[in-house]
């Protein structure tokens, strides 16, 4: 339908910017949070530093409940910190 389109020219023009974007999906972020679970909380910061973070195809994989917690932890923060 466009949305990973539109996503992807927003982060674009941001980036021509220097505006730092990360564009990811949600099943990598699963995928990275399983595999630096040690890591997990600089991860997650990680993500937050970025002004904009886009996640693509955000619940098209099914997670476990931990993995769909930590995605969460991601969201909150950035949330909390007013950032999308």
């Amino acid at each position: 339908t466009g949305k990973s389109y539109l996503a992807g020219c927003i982060a674009n023009a941001l980036m021509e910017k220097e505006i730092p974007v990360r564009m990811t999906n949600f099943a990598l972020i699963l995928n990275d949070l399983a595999a630096s679970f040690e890591g997990r909380n600089e991860y997650i910061s990680r993500l937050c530093r970025y002004p904009l973070l886009i996640l693509d195809d955000f619940g098209m994989e099914r997670g476990t409940e931990y993995g769909l917690e930590q995605v969460f932890n991601v969201i909150d923060s950035r949330y909390r910190s007013g950032k999308p």
